[in-house]
């Protein structure tokens, strides 16, 4: 893609924001940003680290962490100004911590070691990391989580997590924004295998507004680094080639669930991540009185 622009760097840590679509690096101690289509790296500021700053963003909390290998400790790092501060030392199964992931499905962070090859998980709490096993293989520097092909990830909460709700109608955690039912917002969730040829993805909607009909869509990318925009009494999670899949009516329970086959709906290949939503009707005590609302997002993983 490109240069870093300074051939003194060398960029140990490496980590996707998903919440704001930045890409971070650490060098030497010090917090970069890394321009995705030109490769420039700018700097953020220094951590007062003065050794390999290894990076990891926990989405659960919206929280970058470090490591340090010269202090073999763990830290939070402030994304503004490159500081850190200290949660804790990873203790006596790390002495030179290198790659980190986070494990959405599991909430968990893994470390890997450099010099025992261990294989680690680290307490956000107290920064103390906990030993799994040995992986085996020597300078290991890099770590990162692939989402199972069957997972499907919720993301783009009306909880106040992420965007607020357009007229304080904050729903309950893990929804969308509240609507006219009291429901504590719209909830989208899948099930099935997300293998192509299994054709059996299902995706249901919860908290609706009975008798209302609903559409449910696909899109290619998670809107605002996936905390939605306001878009009617909800937040719109998904968006970029839009398609229409199906649409349901909520039953008396205010519930639907597709019954078309979502992966030929929309016609999407092995390996492929969509996001996906369901926009319903609320024309009953409407909050914000636009008269619909939207659930949350759900991110799939594709396989064949």
């Amino acid at each position: 893609m490109g240069f870093y622009g300074d051939s003194s760097l060398v960029m140990h840590g490496i980590e996707w924001d998903s919440s704001t679509g930045t890409l971070y690096g650490g060098s030497t101690g010090n917090l970069y940003t890394i321009n995705t289509t030109t490769g420039l790296a700018t700097l953020v500021g220094l951590s007062g680290l003065v050794s390999f700053l290894n990076l990891v963003h926990d989405t659960s909390t919206n929280t970058l962490y470090a490591t340090s290998s010269s202090t073999d400790s763990f830290y939070s790092i402030d994304r503004s100004t490159g500081a850190v501060t200290l949660i804790g030392a990873l203790g006596p199964f790390s002495t030179n911590p290198n790659g980190l992931a986070y494990d959405p499905v599991g909430d968990v962070i893994y470390c890997v070691d450099n010099s025992t090859n261990n294989l680690l998980t680290i307490d956000r709490t107290t920064g103390v990391a906990s030993l799994v096993g040995s992986t085996g293989s020597g300078n290991l520097l890099g770590l990162v989580y692939i989402p199972d092909g069957g997972a499907f990830t919720a993301y783009c909460f009306g909880d106040g997590t992420g965007t607020l709700c357009p007229c304080g109608n904050t729903g309950s955690t893990g929804r969308g924004c509240e609507n006219g039912t009291a429901s504590g917002g719209g909830l989208l969730t899948g099930s099935g295998s997300t293998s192509i040829a299994a054709a059996n993805v299902v995706l249901s909607g919860s908290g609706l507004q009975p008798g209302q009909p609903g559409l449910y869509f696909q899109g290619d990318n998670a809107a605002v680094g996936g905390n939605g925009f306001v878009n009617g009494d909800g937040l719109r999670c998904a968006g970029g080639n839009i398609r229409r899949l199906q649409v349901r009516s909520a039953n008396v329970s205010g519930e639907s669930s597709t019954t078309a086959n979502i992966a030929v709906a929309g016609a999407v290949n092995a390996g492929d991540t969509k996001r996906y939503q369901l926009w319903y009707r609320n024309p009953l005590n409407s909050p914000c009185g636009t008269t619909f609302n939207l659930t949350n997002g759900l991110e799939v993983t594709w396989a064949p």
